[in-house]
């Protein structure tokens, strides 16, 4: 019996949705903050639901990146290496300078629809 052979695009979209899908899953689950490694030296800290639009990325050694979309805007924090890390640049941009004006298109397109989860449609935009 032959096997099916998967083209690797196919495959790469698979992933991505089973990827969405536990992401969406574990933010609907977790209590608290959950790191994932992504690589040798990079993580990405996965937050519950109700912690809003708010994502930090860790680099081994170098500290990390907050960013956090609230109702007013866009804001940045860059932190130093270690337990106490000082914030050492911050950055934020008005909910107006990044929003598309109507009929322009979004520059991510991936995030129009919702995020299938085991308990329910997370609608992005």
């Amino acid at each position: 019996m032959p096997k099916s052979i998967i083209d690797p695009a196919q495959r790469v979209d698979i992933l991505k949705a089973e990827i969405e899908r536990a992401i969406g899953e574990l933010r609907n689950l977790a209590v608290d903050p959950v790191d994932i490694r992504c690589g040798e030296h990079l993580s990405f800290e996965v937050r519950p639901a109700g912690d809003g639009d708010w994502l930090n990325v860790y680099r081994k050694d170098w500290g990390g990146t907050s960013v956090n979309y609230t109702g007013q805007g866009l804001i940045l924090y860059v932190h130093a290496s270690g337990e106490d890390s000082p914030i050492v640049h911050t950055a934020s941009v008005f909910k107006e300078d990044l929003e598309t004006e109507a009929g322009e298109l979004d520059a991510f397109p991936s995030l129009e629809g919702p995020v299938q989860t085991n308990h329910q449609a997370v609608q992005h935009g």
